[in-house]
């Protein structure tokens, strides 16, 4: 990257950084209560773009932290539908925090990169959002009204 912005002389700087982020991630990130990596150092929440730390391949898939973050989310972020929650965490912003087909497949994914390719479930049929006349799927979902 250093070579497409002709910034070959910060690469050193820029990894020095790079090395430190992961040092704190690594060191301060994980929550032991909660067992999973959480939404911010010393929170206990958690929160799925936690789970870009094995997309990305900044863990490995078969890291216990990360498969205990991945189970974590899977038991405590998904809806009765299969869908899955951002985070559940008060955010200062009024309404209830809705699922997000990206968070779904996000889970879905960390999954597999673990190895666990029998978890990953298929949302409940029937429940999915509805796409729209343009095929499209919307990128959150409610809960569905009682009956």
């Amino acid at each position: 990257m250093g070579a497409a912005l002709e910034s070959r002389d910060r690469v050193p700087g820029w990894a020095a950084a790079r090395d430190e982020i992961r040092a704190a991630i690594l060191e301060h990130g994980w929550n032991e209560r909660a067992g999973a990596y959480t939404q911010a150092f010393g929170s206990g929440e958690l929160d799925v773009p936690n789970l870009m730390l094995v997309i990305t391949g900044f863990l490995p898939g078969e890291d216990p932290r990360m498969k205990a973050t991945i189970a974590a989310t899977a038991a405590r972020l998904t809806d009765e539908r299969g869908l899955v929650y951002r985070h559940l965490a008060r955010d200062g912003l009024e309404g209830e925090e809705g699922t997000f087909l990206l968070w779904t497949f996000w889970l879905a994914q960390a999954q597999a990169l673990a190895g666990e390719l029998a978890k990953p479930r298929q949302p409940s049929s029937g429940r999915l959002p509805r796409s729209t006349t343009s095929a499209c799927w919307p990128r959150r979902s409610t809960r569905p009204a009682a009956r």
